[in-house]
């Protein structure tokens, strides 16, 4: 439980305000290589919505140019490096955060390999430390487009090794561990009209007051049973996430954070998706009986 009550309410560029929590988004920017939109992006940071950590791609500066951006900025600091950034907190906490620009370009498939082994050698390491991981940024990968077979291999390593999806807009992600999960309020997806891109940001907001904290302590806190119950409730409806997940996509059902639902919740939930294939299904049935009858009659 959080010590203070939890306060919703809409902000002024439209990622909800929610009191008492940590805010990490990811965004394509489609380019940051113009002062007044680099402005504009820590403003939409800084001002307006309070996010702690933005992971930014696509933003064409060279590693030179990126590293010293917000140089001078008193909340705020740039990391543009090639690698993954660790932070090591108080409590003997360990947090990894991986930004991705995945390649566009599916051809290239010896470069996306390489970087989807190197990634995955950097997940195995920190896990050995027992650290709370982030990936995020732009797959350039589709759950619906099956054409993107390499692409879609790289969403398989990371559920492999524990690593979940809690949002997403089209081909944007924001990817976890399960050591995070327990401590995830909210997520949402929406436009920063103030900073001009074609792409939504993508954001997650977690409780203050157990994301910094040892798990085994956060998790018996906040959700008063033990670490092994959730587990097993976790691991039943991971097992089954990549069906449901793809077919309530198909559907355009958005349900934010499936991992967080108790059991009954996931199944009351899958239910629901059943039946709505059921009722969508008889009447594109229904239909097609109808232009058949239509087809003979004017034959």
């Amino acid at each position: 439980m959080m010590s203070q009550q939890t306060i919703i309410s809409p902000s002024i560029d439209g990622i909800m305000d929610i009191k008492n929590t940590f805010k990490i988004s990811t965004l394509n920017t489609s380019g940051l290589n113009t002062t007044i939109k680099q402005e504009h992006l820590i403003n939409f940071m800084n001002i307006l919505n309070d996010i702690k950590i933005l992971g930014v791609t696509e933003t064409k500066l060279s590693i030179n140019i990126g590293q010293h951006l917000y140089k001078n900025h008193k909340n705020y600091k740039a990391w543009w490096y090639s690698q993954a950034l660790t932070l090591f907190l108080k409590g003997k906490i360990r947090f990894m955060i991986i930004v991705i620009y995945n390649y566009a370009n599916n051809t290239i498939k010896k470069e996306i390999t390489e970087l989807y082994a190197y990634v995955k050698n950097l997940i195995k390491e920190e896990i050995k430390h027992k650290a709370r991981i982030i990936i995020m940024g732009d797959f350039n990968a589709s759950y619906d487009d099956y054409q993107q077979e390499i692409k879609i291999c790289f969403i398989r390593i990371l559920y492999q090794h524990g690593i979940v999806k809690i949002f997403k807009s089209r081909i944007d992600f924001i990817y976890v561990n399960y050591e995070i999960i327990p401590d995830l309020i909210y997520a949402l997806t929406n436009k920063p009209h103030i900073v001009s891109t074609d792409y939504s940001i993508v954001t997650a907001y977690f409780s203050y007051d157990n994301i910094f904290r040892i798990k085994a302590v956060a998790i018996a806190k906040r959700h008063n049973t033990s670490y092994t119950n959730d587990y097993k409730r976790y691991d039943y409806i991971n097992s089954k996430l990549a069906i449901i997940t793809d077919l309530s996509y198909r559907l355009n059902i958005d349900k934010p954070n499936i991992l967080a639902l108790s059991i009954l919740e996931f199944k009351q939930f899958v239910k629901d998706l059943f039946n709505i294939v059921t009722i969508r299904f008889k009447k594109e049935d229904e239909n097609y009986k109808t232009e058949r009858i239509k087809f003979f009659i004017d034959k």
